[in-house]
């Protein structure tokens, strides 16, 4: 097997991570980020991988239920950062975005 294949089907093998959210009432479920995905993000807001619009762009994004489903359409992007509260979408985010070892991603 090509290391190529190896590192996808260790990918592929990922389980969801669970985030409370509790200004929501809810629990969300995301995946690592992948490149392809900080590349959308990026593209999306034009820049600031930092500010308020790529933070309501990685939770449109990642958030699944706890079927796998997305939670968010694309365009609900703005309502999140009109309503979504500053603070937690900044803390959603950052758990969605956080680099965890491969070790550690295993075992979630």
């Amino acid at each position: 097997m090509r290391l190529i294949d190896k590192i996808a089907q260790k990918f592929d093998g990922l389980t969801a991570r669970s985030l409370v959210v509790s200004e929501w009432e809810e629990t969300i479920y995301f995946k690592p980020m992948t490149g392809e995905e900080w590349d959308t993000v990026n593209r999306e807001i034009g820049g600031d991988a930092t500010g308020p619009r790529s933070n309501a762009q990685v939770i449109v994004l990642k958030a699944l239920d706890s079927n796998g489903v997305r939670l968010f359409k694309n365009d609900d992007a703005s309502v999140l950062m009109e309503k979504g509260f500053i603070e937690t979408t900044r803390r959603v985010a950052a758990a969605m975005t956080a680099v965890t070892p491969v070790d550690d991603a295993e075992k979630n």
